[in-house]
């Protein structure tokens, strides 16, 4: 998939959930019972991931900035570890069972927009270059973490679809 595909679908992902998704799902806090909540749930997870995402682009366009190293990176992400953490992305987050729905969906259309954001006028050579002072690991490059995301949405948009049974 080419890298204007590839964007095209993270926000695919985001017009999906916000024009089909959003109007079946409950606005309350926890997104009620059954299939609402478990849905609610998914759209947590997700938001979780795009936040963790989110700092993982961050740390790997730092990573591979010229004259910058690790200790750099740390400073400037504000962590102890220059990879961000789920736990520590939280930190300034609520738990998502005590968020309305309309609040998840928009903390992760605002995560998904500051991806967005880094990564549409990125030159092809910064997009796949792998980070080379934050060590080895599948989501290593800035097209590593958006193909996870676009894979993650698929599989998180396909439960949502049938838990609320959207048909096309």
């Amino acid at each position: 998939m080419a890298k204007t595909e590839k964007i095209d679908a993270l926000i695919s992902t985001v017009r999906e959930l916000n024009h089909r998704v959003r109007p079946m799902l409950n606005e309350g806090i926890g997104g009620g019972q059954g299939n609402q909540a478990q849905a609610h749930t998914i759209l947590g997870e997700m938001r979780n991931r795009e936040l963790v995402a989110s700092h993982g682009v961050k740390r790997v366009m730092l990573s591979n900035r010229e004259g910058i190293d690790a200790m750099e990176i740390k400073h400037m992400m504000g962590t102890d570890d220059a990879r961000i953490t789920l736990e520590e992305a939280l930190e300034i987050h609520q738990d998502p069972e005590k968020l309305p729905t309309r609040v998840l969906l928009s903390e992760f259309g605002s995560a998904r927009e500051a991806i967005l954001s880094l990564v549409r006028e990125l030159p092809d050579e910064q997009w796949e270059a792998a980070s080379s002072t934050l060590g080895e690991g599948d989501l290593n490059s800035v097209e590593a973490i958006v193909d996870n995301l676009i894979a993650e949405d698929q599989v998180a948009v396909r439960k949502i679809n049938e838990l609320l049974t959207i048909t096309a």
